[in-house]
């Protein structure tokens, strides 16, 4: 992950150990460069030493949202908090350079279907979900699992294991405090009573951390990218309608009143833009044909797509300024997330139980019902217009 939106100090500081089962404990530590650009590094910690708190170890103000419901852009308003951190204009640039430098295709993947994968990344979808976890901690755990099945080392017999290794893994990655491993083995309906399926958890994660060289983030997510994109454009559309309203004070209080209303709501982001855009990012994750595909590209064609979808005026221009990619460069990737929407819509009928996690949690009325929005099935589809 790359923040580059804020100042801080490192001070030295101690928490609990949040398992007694582990055998190794790990920390997340944050480390600025001297570009400015801020990244964490994952690292062991010594027998006996215990893991940070972010809170007393940061004295700074996070952009990131670390809430699973979408704390950036809640659904009643999405006007950027004024606390927050401003987020410089080259932001997406550090990070697109920062993805080139760590990225790399993964395309000998260990012999595992497309629908098995699916199911991988659908059950770590459920579990992070019942867990509350925030959706940075399922992005970072799917890469995570993707990593680990390009290297080969697991057995088919344990991919369940090793899918929940690396969503635990990301929740120490991403929070101060995680539940423990029997907290996650009951989420994810595993035999969270047996000594020895704790054992295998912690030794899981002692095995994948050393194939990953404890390097848990190599590069910005999906969906870091797409915060960024819509934080970017949050400034724009305030920066467009500030001398609108300014203008409009000036008018009489009666017309002025009615106005400037009007203006502020154009100057906000519409909140189902935001969670569809949301909904196909984490769409994204299961499809293994969108796997190759560097996140940052991933995330400019789930906000294109978003556009089309719900839909939104949104030009090529305006595209390659918030996402770095051009429409004709995301085409492709929007192709596949087009084609994933329209399998998800057309399970809408089906009983929860049965439903992509995904699919499930964005039908709620706090995610705007994205998941029910009509799926594109025809070229005649007067959404597409934009590509004309």
């Amino acid at each position: 992950m790359v923040l580059t939106c804020f100042e801080f100090e490192e001070v030295e500081c101690v928490g609990e150990s949040l398992d007694s089962c582990d055998q190794v404990d790990f920390y997340s530590q944050r480390k600025r460069g001297s570009d400015g650009v801020e990244t964490r590094c994952y690292e062991m910690l010594q027998d006996g030493d215990q893991y940070l708190s972010q809170d007393t170890c940061l004295q700074a103000r996070i952009c990131d949202d670390e809430d699973h419901s979408e704390t950036l852009f809640s659904s009643a308003s999405l006007c950027l908090p004024q606390q927050r951190p401003v987020v410089p204009a080259n932001a997406m640039q550090q990070m697109l350079q920062a993805e080139k430098e760590a990225w790399s295709r993964r395309s000998c993947w260990q012999d595992i279907s497309a629908s098995d994968r699916a199911s991988l990344v659908d059950s770590v979808t459920r579990t992070a979900t019942q867990l509350q976890l925030s959706s940075d901690v399922l992005f970072l755990a799917v890469a995570c699992l993707d990593r680990v099945l390009s290297l080969r080392i697991i057995a088919s017999k344990q991919l369940d294991t090793a899918a929940l290794a690396c969503l635990w893994i990301a929740a120490k990655f991403e929070h101060c405090v995680v539940p423990p491993a029997v907290h996650f083995l009951a989420a994810a309906q595993a035999d969270f009573t047996s000594p020895a399926a704790r054992r295998l958890l912690v030794d899981m994660e002692a095995v994948i951390l050393k194939a990953l060289d404890y390097r848990v983030c190599t590069s910005p997510t999906t969906k870091t990218f797409l915060r960024t994109t819509f934080t970017q454009m949050q400034a724009q559309l305030q920066q467009q309608h500030a001398g609108l309203l300014a203008k409009q004070q000036h008018s009489s209080s009666s017309s002025s009143s009615t106005s400037s209303a009007a203006a502020a709501a154009a100057g906000q982001i519409d909140s189902r833009l935001y969670f569809c855009a949301s909904y196909l990012a984490e769409m994204s994750l299961l499809e293994s044909k969108l796997a190759p595909f560097p996140p940052s590209q991933v995330a400019a064609a789930a906000f294109a797509t978003a556009n089309l979808l719900v839909p939104g005026a949104l030009r090529d221009a305006q595209l390659q300024q918030l996402t770095g990619y051009s429409l004709a460069q995301v085409k492709e990737p929007m192709t596949f997330l087009l084609s994933v929407h329209h399998v998800l819509y057309q399970g809408r009928h089906l009983p929860l139980t049965r439903m992509y996690e995904t699919a499930r949690k964005y039908r709620h009325a706090s995610m705007c019902r994205v998941g029910l929005i009509p799926s594109i099935t025809s070229t005649t589809d007067q959404r597409l217009r934009l590509y004309q």
